[in-house]
């Protein structure tokens, strides 16, 4: 699976924030995100800045049920 089909299977249960700034308001962008997202769906913000890595921010408990779920 290529990096655009992931990102696409992404989309399909999360609500994505994307902010590609050198200087982003991470909580309002946190706040955007979960005020915009519909329930069942996870809210998440996808940051970097000019010639970084690309870094996400999902809900700790949300990262654990994802990485922990049976």
């Amino acid at each position: 699976m290529n990096q655009i089909e992931k990102e696409e299977k992404l989309k399909t249960i999360c609500n994505i924030i994307k902010e590609e700034k050198q200087h982003i308001n991470i909580w309002g962008s946190i706040s955007q995100a979960e005020e915009n997202t519909k329930e069942g769906r996870i809210p998440l913000v996808v940051f970097r800045k000019n010639r970084s890595e690309t870094y996400a921010v999902i809900k700790f408990e949300k990262l654990l049920e994802l990485l922990f779920k049976k």
